[in-house]
């Protein structure tokens, strides 16, 4: 979109509990957190975002 910022925010791996490749919770701030390609994640388990309002 023109005109519309988007801003890298700091993900840090310490705001993300991994178990065998999957990811169980996130406990961060960023209300759009992005999970880096190379941490093998290869599922995302219910309710792991359940932190976060918005979603």
């Amino acid at each position: 979109m023109a005109g519309t910022a988007v801003f890298a925010q700091q993900i840090s791996r310490a705001d993300f509990e991994i178990t065998d490749g999957v990811l169980v919770r996130y406990s961060g701030n960023a209300a759009t957190p992005a999970i880096p390609a190379d941490w093998g994640i290869s599922a995302i388990g219910k309710g792991a975002f359940y932190s976060i309002a918005a979603f």
